[in-house]
């Protein structure tokens, strides 16, 4: 509610704090607020500036940073992160890192083992995310049909349980708009 009010007030106020304190958390608060805002190369700039020193191999930041290169669709350097967090800290967010490794896949043209990621990703995941890029990726490649199934169940599931996180909301939503437009 706050954000729709007042849409740059967290980037004002973690830009402001970054001013104050120029620490990682400051910078990463900041990044975040970036990607929110849909402003992925500054996050990406931020986040680059914060992966030195003692934080060069923090496993968070390496996650956040190779989100903010899918996000900015800098595919090749992407590519270069996402494989160094999964090589680097296997255990680290790994079903979110896989979704990052599919995007890049399917982003570069590798779409037969996008399919395959996410077809294996999407019963491990939480949330809507891999469910619903799967379904758009069946839909691009023609398979509408199967498509469709992916969508329905992910409104299924939807229903089953109702959430307030908005980004699931907006999933929910377009899985809806999905079966009205494949119909």
């Amino acid at each position: 509610m706050a954000r729709a009010l007042d849409p740059t007030r967290g980037l004002r106020e973690r830009a402001e704090s970054l001013a104050l304190c120029g620490s990682v958390d400051n910078r990463s608060a900041l990044a975040e607020e970036c990607l929110a805002a849909g402003l992925p190369e500054e996050a990406v700039m931020l986040y680059r500036i914060s992966l030195v020193g003692a934080y060069e191999n923090d496993p968070h930041l390496r996650f956040a940073f190779a989100r903010a290169l899918v996000e900015q669709a800098a595919w090749d350097d992407a590519a270069e992160a996402v494989a160094r967090l999964r090589r680097d800290h296997p255990c680290h967010r790994p079903n979110d890192a896989r979704l990052l490794r599919a995007r890049v896949l399917e982003a570069t043209g590798e779409a037969g083992t996008a399919l395959g990621e996410y077809h294996e990703l999407v019963p491990a995941f939480v949330g809507l995310e891999a469910r619903l890029r799967y379904g758009l990726l069946l839909e691009r490649l023609g398979r509408v049909d199967a498509a469709r199934a992916v969508f329905a169940e992910a409104l299924a599931l939807a229903k089953r349980n109702p959430t307030p996180i908005e980004t699931e909301a907006r999933w929910a939503k377009l899985a809806r708009e999905r079966l009205g437009a494949t119909a």
